[in-house]
Parts: structure tokens; sequence; C-alpha cells
């Protein structure tokens, strides 16, 4: 999770809720893609989701999405 130095408790309820995501946090709003770019520097790993807090998601979203990286191998 990216926190782009919002002043909302998404950071707290993310660290308490939804244990082993890592919170990722900037201390100044920059701005989106400054943000984004920050948070995807930081990634290990082959793959990127990008959300916002307006996203929802269908239930079985991350399944179809791994299910298709799989595929593409």
């Amino acid at each position: 999770m990216l926190d782009d130095g919002s002043s909302e408790d998404t950071e707290c309820w993310v660290r308490e809720k939804m244990l082993g995501v890592r919170v990722v946090h900037l201390y100044e709003n920059r701005g989106l893609a400054a943000a984004l770019n920050d948070g995807i520097r930081s990634l290990e790993g082959g793959a990127i989701m990008l959300l916002t807090s307006e996203i929802t998601l269908a239930p079985d979203c991350i399944k179809r999405l791994v299910d298709g990286l799989k595929s593409t191998g």
C-alpha cells in the first residue's frame, strides 16, 4: 500500500486489518504520478497492480488476474 502523505486513516486501517501488506509511506503529497512512480520503484517482483481508494474490485478479481498472468507465461 502506498500512502502519499494523506490525512486519512487508511494507513492505520491497513496496518491493523491487512497483516502482511507492506505500507510505503511518503511524507508529502507530491501528486498521483509522482507517488505512483515512488511506489513502483520500491517494489520487488514482476507484477504491479495500481489501485486507488475509489476502485471497487470484483470478488474474484485477483484470482482472474493471477490466472491471466500464468497463462501468458
